[in-house]
């Protein structure tokens, strides 16, 4: 599974709740530079490797609360394919596209987590791992494993439907 994993030949695809609202789909071709693990579980030397990430929207809502220094509040939640796998790849990729992930407290922003938080009473990173697409390495035939979205993430988007204008 890791030469797989290192090959490129699994697909993932994960959920997120995004700040703000995003494209339709984009792809998001931006090399990321080596971070070296705070365990220091992984030794990197600092080079800058490609990464790719495709995006789909799949909603998006405007929370008519101030937050920060914006009149109100806009979400989105996003499919989100890793085509590389850089070490926090879709946190940074989303960063980089002003996108942060909710309750993402490296590369997002506080005030924005602590609102969510607040509101819908669960403090996380908004991002969970749907699924893995893989050829088994011995029968070749393709599998799906498939991770049911957490009950939590349906109180978010009951919460945005709700809360939205």
């Amino acid at each position: 599974m890791s030469l797989m994993f290192e090959r490129g030949e699994v697909d993932k695809s994960y959920l997120a709740f995004v700040r703000g609202h995003t494209p339709p789909s984009v792809t998001i071709d931006h090399a990321l530079r080596d971070e070296v693990d705070t365990k220091g579980w992984k030794t990197k030397d600092g080079a800058i490797r490609e990464a790719t990430t495709e995006l789909t929207t799949l909603g998006s809502w405007i929370i008519p609360e101030p937050v920060d220094r914006y009149p109100e509040a806009r979400y989105s939640k996003v499919e989100l394919k890793p085509l590389t796998g850089r070490y926090r790849q879709l946190r940074r990729h989303m960063k980089h596209i002003s996108h942060p992930i909710l309750g993402d407290v490296r590369y997002g922003k506080g005030t924005h987590n602590r609102f969510v938080a607040q509101r819908v009473g669960v403090k996380r990173l908004w991002l969970h791992a749907r699924s893995l697409i893989f050829r088994h390495p011995y029968g070749q035939e393709m599998l799906a494993v498939e991770s049911e979205t957490p009950t939590d993430f349906n109180l978010m988007e009951t919460w945005l439907e709700r809360e939205s204008s």
